[in-house]
């Protein structure tokens, strides 16, 4: 911490005198208040846990577009295939015929 005898004349000990040089604080705080931890590790945990929950969630969500994204894409191509194989179907049944079965044969 660090103060100046100018700074403690005009706000006392009391009053906004002290900086912290360890935690770059731009602001001059009372002697108790620069004294006190703040960076304490139960402090930590009560700012890391709701970002903890917050990237679990968008990691949740995302995965939860990914797999509808891809269900989307597989019923795309189940339905192409569907379609495939009623045309498959409308063909005549031997191999090398191209001729639809609902067209009649040339005479």
């Amino acid at each position: 911490m660090l103060t100046t005898l100018e700074r403690l004349q005009q706000h006392g000990l009391h009053g906004p005198s002290f900086r912290r040089v360890v935690q770059c604080r731009g602001e001059f705080e009372p002697l108790l208040q620069a004294l006190t931890d703040t960076h304490t590790q139960a402090a930590y945990w009560q700012r890391e846990r709701p970002r903890r929950a917050a990237a679990e969630a968008r990691r949740e969500a995302e995965q939860a577009a990914q797999r509808a994204a891809l269900q989307q894409r597989w019923d795309e191509d189940d339905q192409d295939d569907a379609a495939t194989a009623q045309e498959e179907e409308v063909r005549c049944a031997t191999p090398h015929c191209s001729i639809p079965v609902d067209e009649p044969a040339d005479p």
